[in-house]
């Protein structure tokens, strides 16, 4: 697979929102005071909102796990090295740069931040594990589910679980429909000695994010302009 440009937009779109997380969080702690890991949004007011919400969205890594699908398939499909080849190659691309940094974060956080940081931890993050259960997973649904008064969490989780499921079916059809439409109008008006498949892949991926773009954005607009204004001191922190 050539290297397409559409794709090396994405990697630094994703990095993009994986810096928005780590430097919001800081942010939000380092100016207003508060501990953002706990502090929820129906809490949250002007500034540390904003912070706040795009310290919770953490959906640049998943974008970085779908384009490091598609180069694995890729490369399973059509250009297998074999076993060891492929696992020491995988190894000396990512292992080298991220140890190194790893360890100017931990001398960082130890010597000037003074954060507790435990065996675990450190394990956990030189095995690429730091993201697995107890070693920091934090599930999405805890997240939504602690601005609700705990006499509606019943009702309130019935209809979160089926809003998810709906508007993901519904989203994806929707999206699909974009990229098939923008990628056959792309390809029947390729340009003379590009390649079409190509050019066709471009657009219809251009397209189904900007439609994604402009429906997260809906999104957060309604959010915020519906969210509810209740007392921080009526909702239960999460303990």
């Amino acid at each position: 697979m050539k290297r397409l440009e559409a794709l090396e937009g994405l990697r630094g779109y994703a990095a993009f929102l994986v810096f928005l997380v780590h430097s919001c969080g800081l942010a939000a702690a380092a100016l207003y005071g508060v501990d953002p890991d706990h502090l929820t949004l129906a809490q949250a007011q002007g500034p540390v909102a904003a912070l706040l919400f795009f310290f919770r969205s953490h959906y640049g890594v998943d974008l970085f796990f779908v384009l490091s699908g598609l180069l694995m398939a890729d490369i399973a499909a059509r250009r297998w090295p074999g076993t060891r080849t492929f696992l020491a190659r995988r190894a000396l691309r990512i292992y080298p740069a991220y140890l190194l940094s790893g360890a100017a974060a931990l001398v960082v956080g130890l010597w000037i931040f003074k954060s507790h940081i435990t065996a675990a931890q450190v394990a956990g993050n030189a095995a690429l594990l730091h993201g697995f259960h107890f070693l920091g997973f934090v599930p999405l649904n805890p997240v939504i589910m602690s601005t609700v008064a705990p006499e509606d969490a019943g009702a309130a989780g019935g209809v979160l679980q089926t809003m998810q499921q709906v508007g993901s079916s519904l989203g994806l059809a929707v999206l699909v429909t974009v990229f098939g439409t923008a990628a056959r109008h792309a390809a029947a008006g390729t340009p003379p000695g590009v390649n079409a498949a190509h050019h066709a892949l471009v657009a219809g991926m251009t397209a189904a994010f900007t439609a994604s773009a402009i429906v997260a954005l809906g999104t957060f607009a309604i959010a915020s302009t519906f969210r509810s204004t209740r007392a921080a001191g009526n909702v239960r922190p999460p303990e």
